[in-house]
């Protein structure tokens, strides 16, 4: 399973999270016409982690990746308990398996709102440490 795979599986298992978004989690765009409010996600880089025993036949690969998820919503009120929630969720990866996920980090989240859409947005930018099968 791809880390997207297990990204998107394991947030539209989060109960309070699709309370709000109602399944509404998006690879990179946001549906025309779609509903909100609702979490559009990509990922913005993957690092390997190397150390001498990466380097070993069969031996598991540590990698890091950059996610960015864009949370959209008809008011700021509705982004910000989608935001609040969704970086519990996301904290609340850590231990789960396929890839397995060891740490969760938020390095940085800011928000605007969009004249064209009249949309308030969100962008919380989350770094993801995991351990990919051989």
């Amino acid at each position: 399973m791809t880390i997207e795979e297990a990204l998107t599986a394991n947030l539209l298992a989060n109960k309070p999270l699709n309370t709000l978004i109602d399944k509404r989690l998006y690879p990179q765009l946001l549906p025309q016409n779609g509903e909100l409010p609702a979490v559009m996600y990509q990922r913005i880089s993957t690092v390997a982690i190397e150390d001498r025993d990466s380097a070993q036949p069969d031996s598991q690969a540590l990698s890091q990746a950059r996610f960015q998820f864009d949370v959209v919503a008809a008011d700021a009120k509705a982004m910000w308990a989608v935001a609040k929630v969704l970086r519990q969720a996301l904290y609340g990866l850590i231990g789960t398996a396929d890839p397995r996920i060891g740490a969760v980090f938020i390095d940085n989240q800011y928000d605007f709102y969009e004249d064209t859409s009249r949309f308030s947005r969100v962008s919380v930018d989350a770094i993801l440490q995991y351990v990919e099968e051989p």
